[in-house]
């Protein structure tokens, strides 16, 4: 063990022991040394000391004796206190003290050692952001769920990944926009034109008189395409059959809306047909220009739907069972409210912008969303302006 001061030559390691390193090698040695240590004895010697160095076989001027190889541990080596005589061999002076250096049987780690000044390091440089080498990098993604996508404004610590940037771009968004509308329009129109014999042709309120029962089939038919566009995205993304599916469900609807809008006088359903148009295009300005952001309650709006189905099959057997219709006046009153906040709710996802947005693929499905929304408004509109006329039988 050294004790400070220059080294002895009987303190190095015999010959054939681990070879000596240079800083950075493990563990590393102290860089003040002069000459640092050789690398095993064979020339030449590491960049850290003063060439040049005495090779295998050279004759030591001191002793004429040659110097021994490997270095160190042969009877030749030249003894410390020659170093400074040795011509090229810069002196011993300053090196730092060994003590508490063990031995170099097995190498054990050294954990004390000060840090290497003036070490350059190599290879990989070091990790930031807390990750260890070798751990998979966590990139940001978007968050999808269905036809769903998370918005731009979905960073935040409620939603934790950024939104999905591709509809973000106003011509994407442009594009998407105008076909839903588009959609939407044909259906509108679709639906008036089959509820319109239903108003001004005695023949076919006849016909709807005799076979109410026609009422129901239109009623499945409706319910069983609402679920086939709804729940299955390969149906509701395969075109054509996805504008086929959608057709049928208008077309059924636009039975059911005959049906019953030839229960009522023809004054009565303009009327709540102009409110519906009124609520709606009112909606959806809201939807768009108010810094409101309604897109993140989807699990209340599924209450809201719930506790609706819930009320009118209870109001619906107390209509039947006790007569009280007073009860279609309250469900219709709240099923325009709430299906006013479907329609902000789903304006808003297809105008994008907000937490949650419709995929851009998804414009078969965003029309449906605000068809439903619209007739369930007009639907529900029919008893409460019929109320108000004095034609609620």
């Amino acid at each position: 063990m050294y004790s400070g001061g220059a080294p002895k030559a009987e303190e190095y390691p015999p010959a054939g022991a681990q070879p000596y390193l240079t800083g950075g090698g493990v563990p590393p040695y102290p860089t003040g040394g002069v000459p640092p240590y050789p690398t095993g004895g064979v020339p030449p010697y590491p960049s850290g000391g003063v060439p040049p160095y005495p090779t295998a076989g050279e004759v030591n001027p001191n002793t004429a004796a040659p110097f021994g190889f490997p270095y160190p541990g042969n009877e030749s080596f030249p003894p410390q206190s020659q170093y400074g005589v040795t011509p090229g061999y810069p002196a011993q002076s300053g090196f730092p003290s060994q003590g508490g250096y063990p031995t170099q049987g097995g190498y054990p780690p050294q954990g004390g050692y000060p840090p290497q000044g003036g070490y350059q390091s190599y290879g990989y440089p070091q990790q930031q952001g807390g990750y260890a080498y070798g751990q998979p990098q966590i990139e940001n993604v978007v968050m999808q769920t269905g036809p769903y996508r998370s918005g731009p404004r979905s960073n935040d610590p409620e939603y934790g990944v950024e939104g999905f940037r591709g509809f973000s771009d106003e011509e994407v968004r442009r594009g998407f926009v105008q076909k839903v509308y588009t959609i939407l329009s044909l259906q509108l129109a679709l639906t008036a034109a089959i509820v319109f014999p239903f108003l001004y042709s005695d023949t076919v309120q006849e016909f709807a008189d005799d076979h109410s029962y026609l009422i129901y089939v239109a009623m499945i038919f409706y319910m069983g395409f609402l679920l086939a566009l709804t729940c299955c995205e390969s149906v509701r993304r395969s075109f054509p059959i996805n504008l086929i599916m959608l057709g049928l469900l208008t077309i059924s609807m636009g039975v059911l809306c005959g049906f019953i809008t030839s229960r009522y006088n023809t004054q009565i359903v303009l009327i709540a047909l102009g409110m519906t148009a009124l609520v709606c295009l009112s909606v959806t300005f809201v939807a768009c220009f108010a810094p409101i952001d309604i897109t993140g309650c989807g699990l209340l709006m599924c209450v809201l739907a719930l506790a609706l189905t819930v009320f009118g099959l209870i109001s619906m057997l107390l209509v039947m069972f006790f007569k009280l219709k007073i009860m279609i006046l309250i469900y219709s009153g709240i099923a325009v409210v709430i299906f006013s906040l479907f329609l902000m709710f789903d304006t808003q996802q297809i105008m994008g912008g907000k937490r949650v947005e419709l995929s851009p693929e998804e414009y078969v499905f965003g029309a449906l969303q605000l068809y439903v929304d619209c007739i369930e408004i007009f639907l529900h509109l029919l008893p409460l302006v019929a109320a108000c006329f004095g034609d609620d039988d």
